[in-house]
């Protein structure tokens, strides 16, 4: 389950920072249309609630540092998608303050790059 959760989450930071990167103004655009819609805000924070939620319930280990990263990421979209569900303005309110580097090109190439190590770590003997 731990190649299969860092593999999934590999792909998807792949392509968000393949997307931040040749669209820089991406993350802004995303943050103003989510702040205008609470039906995205409460979907996407239901959702990913939901998913981590189920997740962790079957896979909340850290007896390595592999399956450690898993769990890790896991709690941390927990919480972030129930911080969307209780407190969708506060969410807002630190995601407009963040310096403007986290919202650029360098940003979706860390991404990417943190993408492509969990692909290989999804792999790589242990």
């Amino acid at each position: 389950m731990t190649e299969m959760i860092l593999y999934v989450l590999g792909l998807i930071y792949v392509a968000v920072g393949i997307r931040a990167m040749l669209y820089p103004g991406f993350f802004t655009e995303m943050i103003e249309e989510y702040e205008n819609s609470s039906a995205l805000t409460y979907l996407t924070g239901f959702i990913v609630v939901a998913t981590c939620a189920v997740l962790l319930r079957f896979h909340n280990d850290w007896s390595g540092w592999r399956v450690g990263v898993a769990s890790f990421v896991l709690w941390a979209g927990l919480i972030k998608g129930f911080s969307l569900l209780a407190f969708p303005r506060v969410m807002f309110g630190v995601w407009n303050k963040m310096p403007a580097w986290v919202i650029s090109r360098a940003s979706g190439l860390f991404i990417l790059v943190i993408g492509a190590a969990l692909i290989w770590w999804a792999y790589s003997p242990v």
